[in-house]
C-alpha cells in the first residue's frame, strides 16, 4: 500500500518537464489523514465533505477562503482583468503557488 511507504509519489501531469517523477516525504498529519481513509467510501477525494461544495459564488471553496482569510486580518486586495471582472491579489491559487515555490526551495537546499 502507497502509504506504507509515507512518501507522496507522483509524476506531474500539467507540466511534464523531462517527464520527471516527484517522490518527496509526507507528513505526519498527511499520513494520519489517509491513513483514516483507507476502507472508507470516499470516490478517491482526499478532503470528500469538500469535494461536494461547488467553487464559485457566495457559497463556494474560493469564498470561504476568502472569508477565513478576512478573519485572520489578511485582506486579499484586487486587480482588474480583461472586462468588468476584478481578481484577488491574494487567494487560495496564490497560497498554493506560494506552498509549491517554499517546497521546491526546500528541496535543493
Amino acid at each position: 500500500m502507497w502509504i506504507l511507504k509515507k512518501v507522496i509519489d507522483f509524476q506531474p501531469q500539467k507540466t511534464r518537464k523531462n517527464n520527471a517523477r516527484i517522490v518527496i516525504p509526507m507528513h505526519p498529519d498527511l499520513e494520519t489523514h489517509l491513513t483514516a481513509l483507507v476502507g472508507t467510501d470516499t470516490d478517491g477525494f482526499l478532503s470528500p465533505s469538500l469535494a461536494q461544495k461547488g467553487i464559485s459564488g457566495k457559497s463556494g471553496l474560493s469564498e470561504k477562503f476568502k472569508r477565513v482569510m478576512t478573519n485572520a486580518g489578511i485582506f486579499s486586495g484586487t486587480s482588474k482583468g480583461q472586462g468588468f471582472k476584478n481578481f484577488s491579489k491574494l487567494s487560495f491559487h496564490s497560497l498554493r503557488h506560494t506552498f509549491n515555490s517554499a517546497l521546491l526551495a526546500a528541496c535543493r537546499t
